[in-house]
């Protein structure tokens, strides 16, 4: 199912939830642009990859694949789509394209955290080298609009957050979800840096600034602020051991 979350003169925003991990998959239209949040369908990839194509990208001038960082669930699909055209540009930061390239990672989180449904073949993904590789405070245009990359390492060392001053809009992956923060006990996550990372989009973001994250509902950040410094406070002294 594909739903529409937000319109405005500029933009439209629609959402597809996947059946497996509940990741969020965002369409963003800006004038003749799109641009496709965390393609990560699972066993329905086949049908909604067409789908969405057809519908909502397939007409478009400038066509993007943006992940907020490089585990399956947000991922899996990026080939799937460059099947259908290979003119649709793949984006992801830096620190996390190994994460595309090379999946003994991803075999390391299946076995460490006995996620035994977590693994490539299962999710129908495939090896693949970005188009682009992107930095902290990197501008992306879509459209009429601007969006910003925020680095925001803990989850992934490559997690990055979209953010859209002009409108106070934030695409969180899974740094900021609906409830709280991101896990940091996988493999590759650092504890300190998502504390780093958590206290920087808590000086960047206003209480009206709308959260679309990689799980769960979209949000008013005013709404879960009390939630994510009481999460970001619990890291610091159970996990870290720092008072």
């Amino acid at each position: 199912m594909i739903e529409e979350l937000f319109r405005d003169r500029n933009i439209v925003i629609y959402r597809s939830v996947s059946n497996h991990y509940r990741t969020n998959t965002y369409i963003v239209q800006s004038g003749l642009d799109v641009m496709i949040i965390d393609p990560g369908f699972d066993i329905t990839r086949k049908y909604m990859v067409k789908y969405i194509y057809e519908r909502y990208v397939k007409s478009c001038e400038n066509k993007y694949i943006f992940n907020t960082h490089g585990h399956l669930d947000h991922t899996c699909s990026n080939m799937d789509f460059k099947d259908l055209d290979k003119s649709i540009i793949i984006m992801i930061h830096r620190a996390d394209a190994y994460l595309l390239e090379d999946y003994t990672e991803h075999d390391l989180i299946r076995v460490t955290l006995g996620l035994y449904d977590y693994a490539p073949e299962l999710f129908g993904s495939r090896r693949h080298s970005p188009d682009i590789l992107l930095e902290d405070k990197t501008k992306i245009r879509i459209g009429d609009l601007e969006f910003e990359l925020i680095h925001a390492p803990g989850h992934t060392m490559g997690s990055s957050v979209l953010y859209l001053p002009e409108l106070d809009i934030a695409f969180t992956g899974d740094v900021i979800l609906d409830g709280g923060i991101g896990r940091v006990d996988l493999p590759h996550s650092n504890p300190s840096r998502m504390v780093s990372s958590i206290r920087r989009l808590l000086n960047t973001f206003t209480d009206v600034t709308l959260v679309f994250p990689g799980h769960g509902e979209p949000f008013r950040f005013g709404e879960q602020r009390s939630t994510i410094i009481n999460e970001v406070e619990s890291l610091i002294t159970e996990t870290l051991g720092l008072e």
